[in-house]
């Protein structure tokens, strides 16, 4: 018969690797569930005030220290709030409430860091006209005080092995 073993059970005392090993896995299990708990328990109401702090003075681009000592929180590391920030602010998104539900993440460095990665927009490349490019051209000869007449012999030599490939 062996005896059921739950974390209040003293690890010193357990006398099998497999007793051992089901209480490190129970631990484990553990400490996973208590860091996703950390998501919507700790760092999302941190978030949530954290925006409610920044309603007050929406104009200033940081957050008043002296504010954030009043409310308890100066001693949280910035980017600890930061990210808790982030993350109050993008709850209700879609992407986001996938990611929670999904139970991948146990940090809210990883889930906001994915977060980003998925809805970051892929910009497009910029494609500029012969004209755009011939302004840039004279723009940039102007600046250094290239002739236009110098420019164009420059042009022609390195043109010339183009010229006659394309012939």
């Amino acid at each position: 018969m062996t005896n059921t073993i739950t974390l209040k059970t003293k690890f010193e005392t357990l006398n099998t690797l497999e007793d051992k090993g089901k209480w490190i896995g129970i631990k484990y299990r553990s400490i996973v569930n208590s860091d996703r708990k950390a998501i919507t328990e700790f760092d999302l109401p941190l978030g949530q005030l954290l925006e409610t702090i920044r309603m007050e003075n929406p104009d200033r681009p940081q957050l008043p220290v002296a504010r954030l000592r009043e409310c308890g929180i100066a001693n949280i590391d910035r980017r600890r709030r930061s990210e808790a920030l982030t993350l109050a602010q993008n709850w209700e998104h879609k992407t986001m409430q996938e990611l929670v539900n999904s139970k991948r993440f146990s940090s809210c460095p990883a889930i906001v860091r994915e977060f980003k990665k998925l809805t970051a927009e892929e910009k497009p490349p910029v494609v500029k006209t012969p004209e755009q490019i011939a302004q840039s051209v004279v723009d940039m000869l102007e600046k250094h005080g290239i002739s236009h007449s110098d420019f164009a012999k420059a042009m022609a030599v390195h043109m010339k092995p183009q010229i006659s490939e394309a012939a």
